[in-house]
């Protein structure tokens, strides 16, 4: 079981609002990279993506990911490695990462956790491994970023069927307690996921960018045609944007934290 949940941001893009909320302002907005770590009693530490980090930049640097802070103007203060070595927690100690997706504000820190067993959708390496150039640019997938002991270290995520949740048919129980159920939250990414994580009474869905802006499944507001644009299937995003407004307005006790959002503020929950 969980006795601890902390949410925190590792970097941070800015993008107008337009862009990633139908109807919204030109305005600029700026998106945290949220990266959620919590610990289980007897797995130890275990983290819910990993942000931007340095190597993110260092990787800008080459061709095609050079084109990716064109599209995505992203800043990164301080990662998450260091950021839990100022909360006393060893990046050593992490024994478990969960990708959500391949995006660099997703896997940017992973070089940072050596020690941690990687689980990753299989599907999202299937689509992603494979893509040279401009295509591997238009998945925004910066292949670099990966330890170079990756394949050693992946637990692949597939097929869930576990108890479902609302209205999600079907989970994966991770740990076999019910503490961290992983879901599918198709259409942003291939593979995406996400994670149900339980505190005690407190319970949260870590929702990934199944949508950037909580009011996108409060109010069940996809983003622009813009940015549906470029995501891997807009369609499915509109089912899972859906599922989740089902969520919210069927059970107000869980709270629902997409990756980008600025209006949820940091959890520490023990």
């Amino acid at each position: 079981m969980l006795d601890r949940l902390i949410t925190f941001s590792a970097g941070q893009a800015t993008f107008p609002e337009r862009a990633v909320l139908k109807g919204g302002r030109l305005r600029p907005v700026t998106l945290p990279a949220t990266v959620a770590a919590f610990h289980h009693r007897t797995e130890g530490w275990v983290l819910f993506d990993t942000g931007y980090a340095q190597h993110v930049l260092d990787e800008a640097k080459k061709w095609p990911e050079a084109l990716y802070p064109w599209v995505v103007p992203f800043t990164v203060p301080i990662g998450a490695a260091d950021q839990l070595r100022a909360r006393g927690i060893d990046p050593d100690e992490v024994r478990h990462v969960i990708i959500s997706h391949l995006h660099p504000d997703h896997i940017g820190g992973l070089k940072d956790f050596p020690k941690a067993q990687l689980h990753c959708p299989r599907q999202a390496w299937e689509v992603n491994a494979p893509a040279t150039g401009l295509r591997r640019a238009r998945l925004a997938f910066m292949p670099g970023l990966l330890p170079a002991d990756f394949r050693d270290r992946v637990q692949w995520i597939d097929g869930l069927a576990d108890a479902g949740a609302g209205p999600f048919s079907c989970t994966g129980d991770l740990f076999g307690d019910g503490s961290v159920r992983l879901v599918a939250l198709p259409g942003h990414a291939a593979g995406q996921i996400g994670a149900f994580v339980q505190v005690g009474d407190q319970r949260a869905l870590l929702a990934a960018d199944s949508c950037w802006l909580s009011r996108g499944y409060a109010e069940l507001r996809n983003p622009s045609r813009i940015t549906t644009a470029i995501i891997d299937d807009a369609s499915a995003m509109k089912q899972t944007l859906a599922r989740l407004h089902h969520l919210h307005m069927a059970d107000s006790k869980l709270l629902i934290i997409p990756a980008h959002c600025p209006d949820i503020a940091p959890v520490d929950w023990s």
